[in-house]
């Protein structure tokens, strides 16, 4: 077990994938929207014929998707449908992701109320209509997240409570979150030379020299079969970096013109602005501290945001899906003031702040329903 919890929490990830399930049968959501989705059913579908023998090798050019079209493959065995098979990637990924989350926050705040940090989670990552649109549909950004987050469960616990052999798990998710997507690099790098190097100060060589060996042999594969269709990396939105985006909104690509309502410099504030998160966060940062970062593994998390803003603050577009792992950064950040407001509102103003929480909870089903219905 990662970290000592209460029995209903074990059950949190079930009832997760049970509400997930029910609301996309619920709506009878197709799962299947943008350029990237039905990509990700064609490549799924084709390697699943290319295991029963009946077409070949299949490459995409989406190959980030590789992964998630995979287990939509392997789950072909399973539900004759692919869109169904990969729903049901994206509804586990939905479930762990918040797990995950949770787990996260309560590394990260010792000692805190379990009330608080369910509601936190419940309100903030559970409820976003960026990451409930993600686990209805068919797409591998919630898996991305799903393995991001994992990484910074293990980093984070390896920084915060010394324990050397997360290092392991750290070097293989952050390797399999940048093969599905290469400027996640940009956020688990951070992570895996702060976790690295407190390795390297407590001389936890044996460890170290694991992790080494699990990064080399994974970076092995990928040179040895680059052209696979789980293995290719495909780097090309970081070769269009560039400083120059941060300041614009119209960008030039092999697609087109682009032209966006704001330059990417205030894209990158969306997490704490935007109605596809939270409406909750402006205010909690009026609660915040600067003792919260004290902790090492908190300055470590904000070391990762700000070094994956500089990523896509400079790349030539504005999907908003390739915030939510900025958004995590700041839900773990922010929780000391959610949890102050929590706590000292229940005992000092417990109606008021029981009114407050109806409220935070209503607007973010409204939120919910408008991006569902909207799309």
């Amino acid at each position: 077990m990662l970290i000592d919890q209460p029995p209903l929490l074990r059950f949190f990830p079930l009832l997760l994938l049970s509400g997930v399930v029910a609301l996309s049968c619920l709506l009878k959501f197709n799962g299947i929207d943008g350029v990237e989705d039905p990509e990700c059913q064609r490549a799924s579908v084709a390697i699943f014929n290319h295991w029963q023998g009946t077409a070949g090798k299949y490459e995409s050019a989406h190959a980030y998707n590789q992964i998630y079209a995979f287990l939509g493959a392997m789950l072909q065995y399973l539900f004759k449908q692919p869109n169904m098979a990969l729903q049901v990637v994206s509804w586990l990924a939905f479930a762990v992701s918040g797990w995950l989350v949770e787990r996260i926050v309560a590394t990260l705040a010792h000692g805190s109320r379990t009330d608080s940090r369910m509601s936190f989670v419940f309100l903030g990552w559970v409820l976003a209509p960026v990451v409930v649109a993600s686990g209805l549909g068919v797409g591998g950004a919630l898996l991305e997240m799903t393995t991001v987050l994992a990484a910074f469960l293990f980093g984070l616990r390896c920084v915060e409570q010394t324990r050397a052999s997360d290092i392991v798990w750290v070097a293989l998710f952050t390797l399999l979150s940048v093969i599905m997507r290469p400027i996640l690099a940009g956020l688990l790098l951070p992570l895996a030379l702060v976790s690295g190097w407190g390795l390297v100060k407590r001389r936890e060589w044996n460890w170290l020299s694991a992790a080494i060996l699990v990064g080399t042999a994974v970076g092995a594969m990928v040179a040895y079969d680059s052209n696979h269709w789980m293995c290719h990396v495909d780097g090309r939105a970081l070769q269009n970096w560039s400083p120059a985006h941060f300041f614009q909104r119209s960008f030039d690509t092999e697609n087109g013109i682009s032209r966006h309502l704001l330059p990417n410099v205030v894209f990158l504030l969306f997490p704490i602005m935007h109605p596809g998160f939270c409406l909750l966060l402006p205010g909690l940062l009026l609660l915040a501290k600067k003792t919260d970062l004290t902790l090492p593994a908190k300055k470590t998390a904000l070391f990762a945001l700000c070094a994956y803003s500089m990523v896509i603050g400079g790349l030539p577009q504005q999907p908003i899906g390739t915030l939510m792992p900025s958004y995590a950064m700041v839900l773990f950040l922010l929780f000391p003031a959610w949890d102050r407001f929590y706590c000292y509102g229940l005992y000092f103003l417990k109606k008021h702040t029981r009114i407050l929480l109806f409220v935070a909870l209503l607007l973010q089903l409204l939120l919910n329903a408008w991006s569902i219905y909207s799309t």
